[in-house]
């Protein structure tokens, strides 16, 4: 168990330093694979709500941004308060929400040059994030014994684990695919998004109704669609389709 945990945190560490070695300019397509990264690994996503449910994320911006200890952005000291604050950062970053060169300059405005900035972004805030995960995971046993309660007995927590080297397979190729309009990859991340959605719900209807829609949004491209064949298998494997 503390195995698969400790693996969970090294694929953060490994995104991490990814992303840290990207242009400053190219960071979306990591940035992307982190937050996927996070929700389709069913104990990380778990931790995730919790924070989400416990605090409140414009809250936890306005006081890291505070300017505290001589610096302009700070992390919260509590690892709930730090995962639920950098997840929405990087969702709104991801949603362009937030302008992110924008952000890096105002943030780390200590530091000069924007490269410096995003790797001091690296450095700091996605180091405490990965942290604060894995000071969580190793705990005790309370995240997953609230985790396997809070389950619907018709959606074993097994599913999402199956679904997600699919999950991630789908999303990075419709990244890259330069094959298709920047419309339609758009429209099949939405789409994708309303899949993880649905399984972090445990909604089934919800989740046909998305692996449907996810099938007939990248019709027609034989490498994505083996890897939703293989979404379907899982779903029915598991009696959801």
């Amino acid at each position: 168990m503390n195995d698969d945990k400790m693996k969970l945190i090294d694929g953060l560490k490994t995104l991490t330093l990814e992303l840290k070695s990207a242009q400053v300019i190219l960071y979306q397509r990591t940035l992307k694979r982190i937050l996927r990264y996070v929700v389709s690994n069913s104990e990380l996503k778990f931790i995730t709500s919790h924070g989400n449910a416990m605090h409140d994320y414009n809250e936890l911006l306005l006081n890291a941004c505070s300017g505290k200890s001589g610096v302009s952005f700070v992390l919260p000291t509590e690892p709930y308060k730090v995962i639920c604050l950098v997840t929405g950062l990087l969702y709104n970053v991801d949603r362009e929400n937030i302008d992110f060169l924008a952000f890096l300059k105002v943030s780390f405005s200590q530091i000069a040059q924007p490269m410096d900035q995003f790797k001091q972004f690296c450095d700091y805030v996605m180091v405490g994030y990965y942290n604060a995960f894995g000071k969580l995971l190793f705990e005790d046993n309370t995240i997953v014994n609230v985790e396997v309660e809070s389950k619907d007995a018709s959606l074993p927590s097994t599913l999402l684990d199956q679904l997600s080297p699919f999950i991630l397979a789908v999303s990075e190729q419709i990244l890259i695919d330069k094959t298709i309009s920047e419309a339609k990859r758009a429209e099949s991340l939405a789409v994708l998004d309303g899949l993880c959605f649905a399984l972090e719900k445990g909604n089934s209807v919800f989740i046909k109704a998305m692996c449907i829609g996810l099938k007939y949004t990248i019709a027609g491209s034989k490498q994505h669609n083996s890897h939703v064949k293989g979404i379907e298998t899982v779903l029915v494997d598991f009696g959801v389709l």
